[in-house]
Formats: C-alpha cells, structure tokens, sequence
C-alpha cells in the first residue's frame, strides 16, 4: 500500500496573498510619489520574486510517499530521495523554537549522500548529518498530516518492515 502525503497548501496561498498585497502596496507607492521612489522599487522587486517563487513552489507540489518498500522525502524527485526500509535505523524527534522535524537516522547514511545528485541537496544532508546525525529530516508543518499521525505512519511502516524482514530469516 502506498501512501502520499502532499505539501499542505493553505499556508503558501496565505504568504501569496500577503505577498501579492505587498506588491500591489509598492506599485501604489512608485506611481503615488511624484518622484523616484527607491523604496517602492526595492519593495516591488522583492515582493515580485517572492510572488513569483510561491507560484513556483505551488505548482512543482512536493510531499513524501511510504510504501512496504521505503520513504521518498521528495516526489519531485524520487529516484534520489528513496530510502529502503532495510536502511532506516531509526527516527527521532527533534524541536527548535516551536519546529519540529523527524530526523531519520540510517546504518549507512553515506550511501545516501554519496546517490544524491544535486550538489546542493548533498551538501545539506551532509551538514544535516554532522548536526543531528542523520542525513534526512521531514518537517511536518509542510505536509498535509498532523504530525502525530505522520510519526505514527512511519513507525508502523518501519516496524512493521522489520517484523515481516526478520521472520522471512
């Protein structure tokens, strides 16, 4: 069975909608002033790409997807974020300033790094791995699932590979 859980959309729409008013906000002070408004061209400039990446991110989508074969941290790129079962460790918790992510730790987490090809996710599971001792965190507050829930899934999802794993020796 697999199971796909998606980026939680309601929290990018809301910065978009916020952003967008910026933009607007930084029109009205470029054509308001009867002079060159840096501040409204700065404003507009930043709140445009701000606009722009929101709309970007919105549409590429993301997520995580369990099956009885692993974890892909990434939908958008599953050939390099998979993680068999077989090499998950175990997962642990970890919160700072009201953030919690769920580290997955791995017998062998330099194989990981080592298949990554996007020199800067690489570098980021290796900074990630010296600091919290695993390669992958998953940040709940992105996904569409209370945390709760997601950290049940994947413990049932790990046990229960480790059950089906150890009676097939």
């Amino acid at each position: 069975m697999e199971t796909v859980i998606k980026y939680n959309k309601v929290k990018p729409v809301t910065l978009l909608i916020i952003s967008l008013a910026f933009t607007f906000i930084c029109i009205w002070l470029i054509f308001d002033s009867n002079r060159n408004s840096i501040t409204g061209f700065a404003g507009l400039t930043l709140f445009t790409i701000l606009d722009v990446y929101i709309v970007y991110r919105l549409k590429k989508g993301g997520g995580i997807i369990l099956n009885e074969s692993g974890i892909v941290t990434d939908r958008n790129n599953p050939d390099d974020t998979f993680i068999s079962w077989n090499e998950i460790e175990r997962f642990s918790l970890y919160e700072a300033n009201g953030i919690r992510t769920i580290n997955i730790h791995l017998f062998n987490p330099g194989a990981l790094i080592e298949r990554q090809t996007k020199t800067n996710v690489r570098k980021n599971m290796q900074i990630n791995q010296t600091l919290y001792n695993a390669p992958v965190g998953i940040n709940p507050n992105l996904l569409d699932i209370k945390y709760k829930r997601l950290e049940n899934l994947l413990m049932e999802n790990l046990e229960t590979y480790k059950k089906n794993n150890i009676t097939q020796h």
